[in-house]
């Protein structure tokens, strides 16, 4: 049980990862994508293909910060990249299920890629969505929607317990987090750091998971007075270190050949 701990990578679309120094004091690797066109929100083409060649070519597979959750579509990849069937474990305050893009020969985005990953990936046999509002998709094959109250606890570990399969990936957007706790730059959920940290937690400590991802930054460009930029920097890079932290000290090291 655990995670793989093949090794943590920074992918660049902006410059946020440049400022959280104390997360950059960990080894990893770091892939830029900062040059390259039609990647926000939205991701043409042309631009998949140039990130998933890239992420192919890092060294080392594990832990993943993706940036801002502008760009939480790359999990679409990194979930293609696993080749054995695995449950998805996803912490976020919007269902990305947004399947109005499929069959229309529209772009994948970071409201859609859920439903490309369940439409594309034979492998993903359940996803668990944690976080997102009453009013979003409830209901849809394959997908469980867990809106997060304090009163729904019980619930959330009783669906852990019952996750069938032996693999699980997780992906956590940091908007599933109340205001105050992280930044983003979108609306943001109820759920206290400390509670994201427990799921995790009890979730490294009971199933064998193969990989993790974390996004929802706010990048700093977006906010005009630098005392403001590194409050909002301090605060996300905190989280990204318990979560980091975490992952790595865990003493159930699951080693497996689940990749490409």
């Amino acid at each position: 049980m655990g995670i793989v701990k093949k090794g943590v990578t920074l992918l660049h679309f902006d410059e946020t990862y440049h400022y959280q120094r104390k997360l950059q004091s960990y080894s990893h690797e770091c892939i830029d994508f900062t040059d390259l066109e039609g990647t926000r929100l939205f991701c043409d083409g042309q631009s998949l293909k140039v990130i998933k060649r890239k992420l192919l070519s890092r060294k080392q597979k594990g832990i993943t910060f993706i940036g801002s959750g502008d760009y939480h579509y790359v999990t679409y990849l990194l979930l293609n990249e696993i080749k054995l069937p695995f449950a998805l474990l996803l912490f976020d305050h919007h269902t990305d299920l947004d399947d109005s893009a499929i069959g229309r020969n529209m772009p994948i985005s970071c409201g859609s890629w859920l439903s490309f990953a369940i439409k594309d990936n034979p492998f993903l046999t359940k996803a668990i969505i944690i976080g997102p509002k009453w009013t979003e998709k409830q209901e849809i094959e394959k997908v469980k929607v867990i809106p997060y109250t304090p009163e729904n606890h019980p619930f959330i570990l009783q669906q852990f317990q019952q996750i069938q399969n032996d693999f699980v990936y997780i992906s956590v957007d940091k908007d599933v987090l109340k205001k105050g706790e992280a930044v983003t730059n979108w609306d943001q959920g109820t759920m206290s750091a400390a509670t994201l940290l427990f799921y995790l937690r009890t979730i490294l400590n009971e199933k064998k998971v193969i990989g993790l991802d974390v996004c929802g930054e706010a990048p700093r460009k977006r906010l005009a007075f630098s005392f403001l930029e590194d409050r909002m920097t301090n605060k996300n890079e905190t989280i990204n270190l318990n979560i980091l932290k975490m992952c790595l000290r865990n003493p159930h090291v699951y080693e497996t050949n689940q990749f490409a």
